[in-house]
Parts: C-alpha cells; sequence; structure tokens
C-alpha cells in the first residue's frame, strides 16, 4: 500500500531540509520562455498591458486594443489609411486612458495627439500638431487631464484636453546645441534629457547632470530609478536619490548595437532588459543590480532597426506574472520566470527560497507519477502565498 504525501508534510520537509540548499551565486542559467500565446498582427512596433489580460498595440496600420485570453481584437482606436511608423503610445497611471501620437500618413507636415478610453475604446480628445513633435506623450503626474508631449520647436507642450488651454516650457539649452526628447517622471513634474540633465518642468532648474549621451531613458514607476541606454549597447540604472549611477550591461565603444527593449514591473523591483544580441530577456532586481534569471527568446523574436527602445517593445501585465514583446508579424505573451515571483513580492519569511528551492527539488524527485509543471507552479505560488510577513 502507497503512503500519500500531503502538500503541508512536503512544506515540513522542506523546511527540515533547507539548510543543506546552497543558493547558486553565478550567472542564472538561460532557460527558454514559456509561451502562453501567440497574437498576429502586422508589424507590431509598440505594446502596453491594460489589465493581465489586455493589451494596447501600436502598428503602421493603426492601433488597437486586444484580450489575448481569447486571442479577440476587442477596439480598433484607429486605422490608418497609408502605414506610419512615428506612432507613440502610453497610458495613464491606472490605465483608463491611451494617450497615441502620430504623422499623419498622408500628410507629413502634421501630426496628430488623441485620447482613448481603454474600457470603451471612444475617443476622448484629439488635436492637430506640426510635424516637429513626434514623439512619445506621457500623462502629467500631478493632473491627469494634462497631457505631455516634446516638440523640437517649441519645447515641452501640456495640454490640459478638458478646457483646451495649452501651456509651453522651453527646453534648456544643451552643451551641444542638440536636444532630443526627454523621458518624464511619472510621479513629480520632472525630466531628463538624452545628455543624462534632469530638469523640473515648470522651472528648468537643473537638478544633476550625468554629462554624457543616451540614447533613450525610462524612469520606474516609482520614479525613483531611470534605466538609461547608450549608443553601444550598454545600459545602467541611475538612482536619483543618492545620485549613483550602476551599469548593468556595459558594452565596449567599439560596438554599435542598441539595447532591443527595456521596461520595470509595476514595483519598479523588476527591470526587464533585451539586450543588443536580441537573444534573450536578462531580468534583474532594479534595487540590489544583480541579475536574477535569463530567458531565452523564442526563434520568432526579430530585432529592430529603428528606434528600438522608443517604441514599447516589451510590457509587463499589472500583476508582473507575464510579459509580453512585441515583435515582427505577431505578439508573444510569455510567463515570467519563477524566481521574479520572489523578488517583486512584499517581504517574505527569512529563508523562504531556499525553502522553495528545496521544495521543488522534493517534487522532481518523484519518479512512481509525473507531477505536471503548472502543478509544481502553483504548489510553489501558494507556499509563497502563506510566507508573506504580515
Amino acid at each position: 500500500m502507497t503512503k500519500k504525501i500531503s502538500f503541508h508534510t512536503l512544506l515540513l520537509l522542506a523546511a527540515h531540509i533547507s539548510s543543506f540548499c546552497a543558493i547558486n551565486n553565478n550567472k542564472p542559467k538561460p532557460l527558454p520562455a514559456k509561451n502562453i500565446a501567440t497574437i498576429v498582427i502586422n508589424d507590431a512596433l509598440s505594446i502596453l498591458s491594460i489589465t493581465n489580460t489586455r493589451i494596447a498595440i501600436s502598428y503602421p496600420d493603426g492601433c488597437s486594443i486586444w484580450d489575448y485570453s481569447t486571442n479577440k481584437k476587442i477596439f480598433q482606436l484607429i486605422q490608418h489609411n497609408k502605414c506610419s511608423r512615428n506612432q507613440y503610445i502610453t497610458l495613464n497611471k491606472d490605465r483608463t486612458k491611451l494617450a497615441l501620437s502620430y504623422i499623419n500618413s498622408t500628410k507629413f507636415t502634421e501630426s496628430h495627439l488623441s485620447i482613448y478610453n481603454t474600457s470603451t475604446g471612444k475617443k476622448i480628445w484629439k488635436t492637430t500638431l506640426s510635424s516637429s513633435t513626434t514623439d512619445s506623450p506621457a500623462f502629467s503626474p500631478t493632473d491627469d487631464d494634462v497631457i505631455l508631449i516634446g516638440d523640437f520647436k517649441d519645447g515641452i507642450l501640456c495640454f490640459n484636453y478638458t478646457n483646451n488651454t495649452i501651456r509651453k516650457y522651453p527646453f534648456p539649452f544643451e552643451k551641444t546645441g542638440i536636444f532630443n526628447v526627454p523621458s518624464f517622471n511619472p510621479t513629480k513634474e520632472e525630466y531628463i534629457t538624452s545628455r543624462g540633465s534632469i530638469y523640473t518642468l515648470s522651472t528648468n532648474e537643473l537638478l544633476f547632470d550625468l554629462d554624457s549621451y543616451f540614447t533613450s531613458s525610462k524612469y520606474s514607476p516609482s520614479g525613483k530609478l531611470i534605466v538609461l541606454c547608450d549608443i553601444h549597447g550598454s545600459c545602467a540604472i541611475f538612482e536619483t536619490q543618492s545620485q549613483k549611477i550602476n551599469y548593468l550591461i556595459k558594452e565596449p565603444s567599439s560596438c554599435c548595437n542598441k539595447i532591443d527593449a527595456i521596461d520595470f514591473d509595476q514595483t519598479s523591483r523588476i527591470l526587464a532588459i533585451i539586450p543588443s544580441l536580441g537573444k534573450s530577456i536578462e531580468y534583474w532586481n532594479a534595487e540590489t543590480r544583480t541579475l536574477i534569471a535569463i530567458s531565452e527568446l523564442p526563434e520568432q523574436y526579430k530585432k529592430i532597426a529603428y528606434s528600438p527602445t522608443s517604441c514599447n517593445r516589451i510590457t509587463f501585465s499589472p500583476n508582473g506574472k507575464k510579459i509580453v514583446i512585441a515583435t515582427g508579424n505577431q505578439c508573444l505573451i510569455l510567463q515570467v520566470p519563477f524566481e521574479l515571483i520572489y523578488n517583486m513580492e512584499a517581504v517574505y519569511i527569512p529563508d523562504t527560497k531556499n525553502k522553495c528551492i528545496s521544495l521543488l527539488s522534493i517534487l522532481n524527485q518523484f519518479t512512481s507519477v509525473s507531477i505536471p509543471p503548472d502543478i509544481k507552479r502553483l504548489l510553489i505560488y501558494s507556499f509563497l502565498k502563506i510566507s508573506k510577513v504580515g
């Protein structure tokens, strides 16, 4: 007669043998990414997660909202008569509104800025801009009715789309005389330029100057961290409070391959990077600057040649358990590695990670019956849930 082993017994065994498990501090071994779903769409440029199952996808022909749990298009926000590659999307803080900027595909001397309701797909507001306004918009961190966008001629434009008013803030003069449209802080009126200079929005007060050149930058949702990428394929994190910069990926100056994609999860603890080779996703703990896991990308993934990191090619789901990638003629929805769940959750009972490793080792040693991977994952998630402090 075979004696059944309960889940609680497994946890107890894991707790007893965990002290014998050592944590491997070497670079994580790359493992194949688990593809949950695929959305086929022509030349996907940018993606943003609206819910844990819905995403906004921008492509040369237009922009739409999809539900990848059913693989169905929910809303067609806009359909262009001709392709428009200079197209950017962004969401407000609670993901209820989407802003879309693009150059007119039939009249290149003008561009457009529109705002949509992500729940209904209805257009809330639209305005016509000059062709010099071509970068990604951002919702104001202090007023959800205000949208910010950079203009090479007029500086930063602040539109209040409820009363149709506009304010203009001229760009400060950079040392090179060249100014790329900035990245905005999502928590306060502050932005960083391509020179690594951080300014206040309304007064143009210089807060810090890295005195370098970066092809792209992105604030974390907390506004405390900035990821910076340069033309050589290097990637660094700048901490706004300590004003320290740490390189996660450092490439020699002879290289000319840009980082392909970057994104923070909602907690600001996890940073996903697709390095210049475009063959894997590196998941970093943004707080400790340590590499957590590496996922090998499917063969369908294709690098992008033009402004890769400015296109939001990867996006975490709000709960951080999935990551979506825009590549070629499809969007891939991938399961994030288990190591991320441990890092992005709150505070755990000491030694929880060792116990999880032990539990997984025990589950893998069952030879009489094969335990499906999804069941193993469910058991680990359950263990993490009961191991939270508070």
